[in-house]
């Protein structure tokens, strides 16, 4: 996507508006929400299963299509990370300071929203497989193995 372009359904998911900052330095205003329909369905999780049935519900291929296509969009979302990381530190000389780390951060978003999806799309539920993966990687970071 285009930079300012969104994922239908994703704006819903930015729960706080970031000042324009160096990285490490944005402000977080979290009593500002956007999106349609957002102060109906405050929490996160109900956001990202609801996303991903809307998106099984459209579909018109087959559910290994879905889920590829999902994956898919994962990479596309990666990528435009990159760019703008890219952009915020003026690193390509066409195209100087073309983005800001808020655009770093909303793409950032994107990538998350995109795969927690990705994970509801598969049948499971994503908080749960989030928070066990991330304790899986406390304990790696703390003990230095690889172990379930």
């Amino acid at each position: 996507m285009a930079t300012g372009e969104q994922q239908p359904g994703v704006r819903a998911l930015e729960n706080a508006v970031f000042t324009r900052g160096s990285p490490g330095t944005a402000q977080v205003d979290r009593t500002h929400r956007t999106g349609a329909g957002c102060d109906a369905m405050t929490d996160s999780w109900e956001i990202i299963n609801s996303l991903a049935e809307k998106l099984n519900s459209l579909s018109t291929v087959p559910h290994e299509q879905e889920l590829l296509g999902q994956a898919l969009k994962l990479a596309e979302e990666t990528g435009e990370v990159a760019e703008a990381a890219i952009g915020a530190l003026s690193m390509n000389p066409r195209n100087g300071n073309s983005h800001t780390w808020d655009d770093v951060r909303k793409e950032a978003c994107d990538v998350a929203a995109t795969a927690l999806i990705l994970i509801a799309r598969t049948g499971a539920d994503p908080r749960d497989i989030f928070e066990s993966h991330l304790h899986f990687l406390q304990r790696r970071s703390l003990t230095g193995e690889a172990t379930e």
